[in-house]
C-alpha cells in the first residue's frame, strides 16, 4: 500500500486501518513495563484497536455518542481513543490535573455515557462524582485490578469482549470504520479558558485527518524511521491531532512518558530522533546547559562560545542555503567534536529536530539549538483550527517567525492585525454554544484566532501577542507583553513573568523564581534581586521607553496548574494572575505615587 493511499485517507479510522496494512510490523509504540522496554507492533495496536472498538460498540457506543477519557498519556489512551472512534463515536479528553467541577461539566456538556481513567485512584474520584453525572453508565479501567463493581470494565477483559466478537464475526470490525464519515464528530478539544467553563472545540474526522496530513506533508521531516517521546496531554490538540495522528500518517514510533518529570531520563535512555514540547521545555534545556558552562573555567567556557558561534555561522549559511565552504567546514568539524557533539549527546545523541508550539519562545534559545546542529521548528495553531495551522521547516525557516502555513491554509491579516485563517481543518463549532462559535467563525469558513500578527513578503508569519493580552497605557501606546516576558526570562533564575499595565503610566512585573535553580544554589536575597533587577535593567535596554517596565515584585510561590494561574500546556492565565495580585500590583503603583 503506497503513501498516496494513505494520504487519501478521509477519516481517522481509514488512516489508522491503511497504516496498520502497510507497515504491520514495524514498532509503533514502547511503554516501560519495570526496567524494560515493551514494543508494540502496527499490526498488534491494530488487533488492541479493533477489539476495542468491537467491546465498546457492545456497549452502547454508536455514531453521535460521546466518551470521555481521563488519564495520563499511555498506549491504552489512544487504543481507546482509536477505538471509540471506529465505533462512530467520538472522544472528549480530561486534562490530568483538570479541578473535579470542571470534570463534572465536561462529563455532562458532552452527555458521555463512557468515562475511562487509567488508575484505581482515578476511578474513586470518578465514582464519586457519578450522582452529578447521570449520562456516565460504565466506566473503563486500564491500570490496576479488576474492582467489584458491574459498571466497571477493565481494559483486559475488554480485549478479551472484543476478541470474541471478532471471532463470531470477521467482518464485524471492518463494517463499523467503514461507516464512520469524514463529516462525523471525532474529536472535543476543550479549551482552558481564563474565566468560566471550558469551550468543547467539536473535530470531524475530515478536520483531524487534514491535519495531519498537511502538517506532515508540508515540514517534509519525519519518516517511518524518526522516533519520539509522547508525553504531552492527549487531552491538548498539539499531542492528539499533531503528534499522535500525525506519527499514524509517518508510520513513527514512539516512546510513552506518562510522567513529564521522565522526560529527561527518556531522552537519555531512548534516544528519540525528534521532539515535540512546549517552550519551558527548551528554556530548561537551555539554561541548564549555559549553567553549567559558566560553572566551568575561563577556557572551557571561551572554547563552549567559540563551538556555539561556528555552529550558529554554519546554521545561518544553511538556513539562507548559501555555500558553506572548505575553512568553515574545517572549524565546524573540530567545534562538533570538541563541544558542540557532547551537547547533543546530553540529548540522548540523535535528537536531530524538534519542535515548540503553545507560546512564543527566545530566538537564542532557536539559535542555540541550530548552533548544536539540530533543527528548530517553531509552530503555531489553535484547538479552533484543528492543530497546527504554519510550521518551520527545513526548506523554510525564518527565525522570529512561526514559519509558513501548512498545506491547504489560507492566512489574511484583518484591519487591526488579527490573524485569520480557513483550511479543511477548521472546526465545527463549539459544542452546544452556537454564540460562541459565532464569534470567532464567519459564514465564509474564516477562522478569527483572537492573535495578532503580520506576515512578510515570503509568507512567513510572525505572531505578535494574543490580541486580549495587548496594553494599552495610560498614554495610550499598545504594548504586546510576550516580547518582553522573553527578553526578561533570558536570566535563568527567572522562572514567569507577567507584565502588567493596561490603562496605568507605566508597566510593572511579577516574577517568579526558577525552581529548579533555587532547588540548586543557596541564594541570598540580595542576590535575588540583584539578579532580576539586572535582567529587567538589561531589557530595558532593547525596549522603546513605553515598553520599559518600571518595577517588579517577586513572588512568594510559582504559578502552577493546581494553583489555576496555568493551563495544562503551561501557558500563564494572565486574568488569573492578575487577579490573585491585585494587592501587589496596587502597592507598586502606590509607590511611585509616594515618592
Amino acid at each position: 500500500m503506497s503513501e498516496e493511499t494513505l494520504s487519501s485517507s478521509r477519516t481517522v479510522s481509514e488512516l489508522f486501518c491503511r497504516r496498520v496494512a502497510e507497515t504491520p510490523e514495524r514498532t509503533a509504540y514502547e511503554s516501560k513495563i519495570g526496567d524494560g522496554w515493551q514494543a508494540t507492533t502496527y499490526g498488534t495496536y491494530g488487533t488492541q484497536v479493533s477489539e476495542a472498538a468491537l467491546a465498546l460498540s457492545e456497549l452502547g457506543v454508536k455514531r453521535g455518542t460521546g466518551v470521555a477519557i481521563w488519564g495520563d498519556t499511555m498506549a491504552e489512551w489512544t487504543i481507546l481513543d482509536l477505538g471509540v472512534m471506529a465505533a462512530g463515536g467520538h472522544v472528549a479528553g480530561i486534562y490530568q490535573s483538570t479541578a473535579e467541577e470542571q470534570v463534572v461539566y465536561i462529563l455532562n456538556d458532552t452527555q458521555a455515557s463512557i468515562l475511562c481513567v487509567d488508575t484505581p485512584e482515578r476511578l474513586s474520584q470518578a465514582l464519586a462524582l457519578s450522582d452529578q453525572t447521570p449520562s456516565v453508565t460504565h466506566y473503563i479501567l486500564w491500570t490496576g485490578d479488576q474492582p467489584a463493581d458491574e459498571r466497571v470494565t477493565h481494559m483486559e477483559a475488554l480485549y478479551e469482549k472484543g476478541a470474541a466478537l471478532a471471532e463470531a464475526d470477521q467482518g464485524r470490525y471492518e463494517a463499523l470504520w467503514q461507516a464512520v464519515q469524514p463529516d462525523d464528530y471525532a474529536v472535543l478539544i476543550y479549551t482552558s479558558g481564563t474565566t468560566g467553563n471550558p469551550k468543547g472545540v467539536v473535530l470531524s474526522h475530515g478536520n483531524c485527518v487534514a491535519n495531519a496530513i498537511n502538517v506532515v506533508d508540508t515540514q517534509r521531516e519525519t519518516t517511518e524511521e524518526d522516533t519520539m517521546i509522547a508525553f504531552l496531554p492527549m487531552s491538548h490538540v498539539a499531542e492528539h491531532t499533531c503528534s499522535f495522528m500525525g506519527r499514524i500518517y509517518s508510520g513513527m514510533n514512539a516512546y510513552f512518558c506518562p510522567d513529564m518529570t521522565q522526560v529527561g531520563a527518556v531522552i537519555k535512555e531512548k534516544s528519540p530522533t525528534v521532539l515535540v514540547a512546549v517552550p519551558r521545555v527548551y528554556e530548561k534545556v537551555y539554561h541548564r546547559i549555559l549553567d553549567a558552562v559558566a560553572q566551568a573555567p575561563a577556557g572551557k567556557q571561551r572554547l563552549f562560545r567559540w563551538a556555539i558561534a561556528v555552529g550558529g555561522e554554519r546554521a545561518q549559511k544553511e538556513i539562507l542555503q548559501q555555500p558553506i565552504g572548505p575553512w568553515l567546514a574545517v572549524r565546524h568539524c573540530l567545534a562538533d567534536r570538541l563541544v558542540l557533539s557532547k551537547i547533543r549527546a546530553q540529548l540522548g545523541g540523535r535528537l536531530r529536530a524538534v519542535t515548540s508550539g503553545a507560546a512564543p519562545i527566545d530566538d537564542d534559545i532557536v539559535e542555540f539549538f541550530l548552533a548544536l546542529g539540530i533543527l528548530f521548528c517553531e509552530s503555531y495553531g489553535l484547538s479552533e483550527y484543528g492543530g497546527c495551522s504554519h510550521i518551520s521547516a527545513r526548506h523554510a525557516l525564518r527565525i522570529g517567525t512561526v514559519g509558513k502555513a501548512v498545506n491547504q491554509c489560507e492566512v489574511r491579516i484583518a484591519e487591526d492585525g488579527e490573524v485569520l485563517m480557513r483550511s479543511p481543518s477548521v472546526f465545527q463549532g463549539y459544542l452546544n454554544n452556537e454564540k460562541a462559535t459565532r464569534e470567532v467563525l464567519d459564514d465564509e469558513g474564516w477562522l478569527y484566532t483572537g492573535d495578532i500578527g503580520e506576515i512578510d513578503e515570503d509568507g512567513f508569519l510572525k505572531i505578535t501577542d494574543r490580541k486580549k493580552n495587548l496594553i494599552i497605557t495610560a498614554g495610550g501606546k499598545n504594548v504586546a507583553p510576550s516580547n518582553i516576558e522573553i527578553l526578561i526570562k533570558r536570566e535563568s533564575l527567572i522562572g514567569e513573568v507577567v507584565i502588567v499595565g493596561d490603562r496605568k503610566p507605566y508597566l510593572v512585573a511579577l516574577i517568579t523564581l526558577s525552581p529548579e535553580m533555587m532547588e540548586q544554589n543557596d541564594y541570598s536575597d540580595e542576590e535575588i534581586q540583584r539578579r532580576v533587577s539586572e535582567a529587567i535593567d538589561h531589557a530595558n535596554l532593547q525596549l522603546a521607553r513605553y515598553e520599559q517596565v518600571k518595577r517588579f515584585h517577586i513572588l512568594d510561590g510559582n504559578f502552577t496548574v493546581e494553583g489555576g494561574e496555568m493551563t495544562p500546556t503551561m501557558k500563564i492565565k494572565r486574568n488569573v494572575v492578575l487577579a490573585n495580585n491585585e494587592d501587589v500590583i496596587a502597592e507598586l503603583y502606590a509607590k511611585e505615587q509616594a515618592s
